[in-house]
């Protein structure tokens, strides 16, 4: 290779993806030369951010947001079309629009990323007519398919604008509120023929059954689905919404304990991924009701992956959910890859008889006793496709010190295809060193922080 050589755009940019959430490395990337620069720029640029945390002095004095810095160099001509996702988050101003030009900086860069595939309005303070000019810019988005929209663009000056926009393949609204829902099975039956995912989340009281009913004729063709929180349904009334929905592959839920049993039969024979999130669980009648839930959604499905996640969760009694690990071994051994509850304590016991049956799994997050660590390498020796293990300890003795690093390698060893392993927080990944070779020297770009070396050392 002579000194003259320059790597292609596309190998350069195939290189760089790899790096893809390391903006300081993509930033030293862009200082190369031209090739580097203009490769590093669209992964720099993919995705555009405002979403300041919440604070408690009101400055007066400031008028601009949403600028300087990546929003005002983003909306340059020669970066514009790099931005294919933008994301209004976060603590805005509540002032008037007309002493922040706020409204008007976001509406230049909705302007100026003609490339736009993704739109995130969803800020958790506002003003209520912050969006109102805005939305309907969105029309002339010709690449827009996902949209996440919360309160601020669901209200009754929003939402008829809104209401218009088409060709949508993801839509998700959050805290969906009266005015929207009045006007969503209108919207949907206008999206029926692109609109492959639909997520109504967090705060759902306004979801009544009479609402989920208006909606199943235009959801035939969904094939992933959430549904937030709404003491207004029951696991009838879900249930037999779900039915409805014959291609569903994906659903994410959000459990509540209802003592009374559903009679409607659940059948999903479509579904490969359940994500659910629930409070803490604290005794184990707790626990059976949860499981006995679970069971009823995944006993006709062939599930791939499976996410049950705590919220709130803190120090507790670590109550056992070796049933559930009981009915993925028993039924859901041949398809079960991805099983991630993090916060769920598992007995030593169960998690082998789940180990040894379910050969298919690649990660793997469970809480487990301090004591039996030294025990899950021989657990997982059989998985050969296991990738990723996330354990959370429990009952540690007071004034355990840090992680044990020889128990770290000897899961690395036991189970060779392991890639990544998190204790207690800490990560621990295989040594994955990306180089560039030019023709007199050597450079590191990147590399992972904590990682197992040659030999099974761990370096850091």
């Amino acid at each position: 290779m002579s000194d003259n050589t320059v790597l292609d755009y596309d190998i350069v940019l195939y290189i760089l993806s790899h790096l893809r959430n390391d903006y300081p490395s993509l930033h030293s990337c862009a200082l190369v030369n031209h090739v580097f620069y203009n490769a590093a720029a669209k992964l720099l640029y993919r995705q555009v951010v405002y979403s300041p945390a919440p604070s408690r002095v009101l400055d007066l004095r400031r008028r601009e947001e949403f600028i300087g810095g990546i929003y005002a160099s983003s909306r340059l001509p020669h970066h514009a079309g790099h931005v294919l996702k933008l994301e209004i988050g976060g603590y805005l101003s509540t002032r008037p629009l007309h002493m922040t030009r706020l409204a008007t900086n976001i509406l230049d860069g909705v302007r100026a990323y003609h490339n736009l595939h993704t739109i995130v309005f969803a800020p958790k303070q506002y003003d209520e007519n912050l969006f109102t000019d805005i939305i309907p810019l969105l029309h002339s988005c010709a690449s827009l398919q996902d949209l996440t929209v919360g309160p601020a663009c669901t209200n009754a000056l929003c939402t008829p604008a809104l209401v218009q926009i088409e060709n949508l393949e993801r839509l998700a609204i959050q805290s969906p509120t009266r005015a929207i829902l009045q006007r969503l099975p209108e919207w949907l039956g206008r999206l029926s023929s692109t609109l492959r995912v639909f997520h109504l989340q967090d705060n759902c009281g306004s979801v009544t059954p009479g609402v989920l009913r208006s909606l199943a004729p235009a959801l035939q063709r969904i094939r992933a689905f959430g549904l937030g929180l709404s003491y207004s349904l029951t696991d009838n009334d879900v249930f037999a919404f779900l039915n409805q929905l014959p291609r569903l592959s994906a659903l994410e839920l959000r459990y509540y304990l209802q003592f009374r049993p559903p009679t409607v039969r659940l059948r999903l024979p479509a579904l490969r991924s359940l994500a659910v999130a629930h409070t803490p669980v604290p005794t184990r009648e707790d626990v059976a009701y949860l499981v006995k839930w679970l069971r009823r959604i995944l006993k006709t499905a062939p599930i791939e992956v499976l996410r049950l996640r705590c919220e709130d969760a803190g120090p507790g009694p670590s109550v056992s959910f070796d049933g559930l690990l009981a009915h993925l071994a028993s039924t859901h051994a041949e398809t079960l890859r991805v099983l991630r509850m993090d916060e769920a304590f598992v007995g030593r016991r169960a998690f082998e008889e789940m180990c040894e049956r379910c050969e298919r799994l690649e990660e793997v997050a469970v809480a487990v006793s301090a004591r039996e660590m030294d025990a899950l390498p021989d657990v997982v020796s059989n998985l050969g496709r296991l990738t990723v293990v996330r354990i959370a300890l429990r009952n540690a003795r007071r004034g355990r010190g840090r992680v044990d690093e020889d128990g770290v390698r000897a899961l690395f060893q036991r189970a060779t295809s392991l890639r990544q392993v998190t204790v207690d927080g800490a990560t621990w990944e295989v040594g994955k060193v990306l180089v560039f070779f030019f023709p007199s020297s050597l450079h590191i770009v990147g590399q992972v922080g904590n990682h197992i070396g040659e030999g099974g050392a761990i370096r850091r």
